[in-house]
């Protein structure tokens, strides 16, 4: 298989991937436990923008960060009209995150879907030693399984 074909079908995999997963009932959860106020908050592994763009239309700031460019492309072309929403393609495991968030999110399963070359474990205590040091004082960390 060529690069080509290779980045048709990741274009493909973000696609049906945005058709078929549904997040509504953790975005409600979020925007009921985040409350009004409006929050910096991070959203790991962040791809089509499910859970950050209704953060967003709620007046959060929000920072979305994943390692799919092609995830991220639909994230774009979906928050066109956000100013409240930055998107970042990073390598989550081996780049800093920033700090001083009120909230982290690593949602979509993330700690049991992680893939890397490394140990999963080790894996996921990396992630969530990212998402600590991206938090303020008394900010609050949301972990969807």
């Amino acid at each position: 298989m060529n690069e080509t074909q290779k980045d048709i079908l990741k274009y493909w995999y973000a696609w049906i991937y945005e058709q078929d997963e549904d997040e509504t009932l953790m975005a409600q959860y979020l925007l009921d436990q985040l409350g009004p106020k409006p929050l910096r908050i991070l959203e790991a592994a962040c791809g089509g923008g499910k859970l950050c763009l209704p953060l967003a239309k709620a007046g959060h700031q929000i920072t979305g960060i994943d390692q799919d460019k092609y995830m991220l492309d639909h994230l774009h072309r979906k928050a066109a009209e956000h100013s409240n929403i930055q998107a970042i393609q990073m390598d989550m495991l081996s780049r800093p995150w920033g700090s001083g968030y009120d909230a982290v999110i690593l949602g979509a399963n993330l700690m049991v879907n992680i893939v890397t070359e490394r140990d999963s474990k080790c894996a996921q205590k990396n992630l969530l030693e990212r998402a600590y040091d991206a938090l303020k004082t008394g900010g609050r960390l949301f972990i969807d399984y």
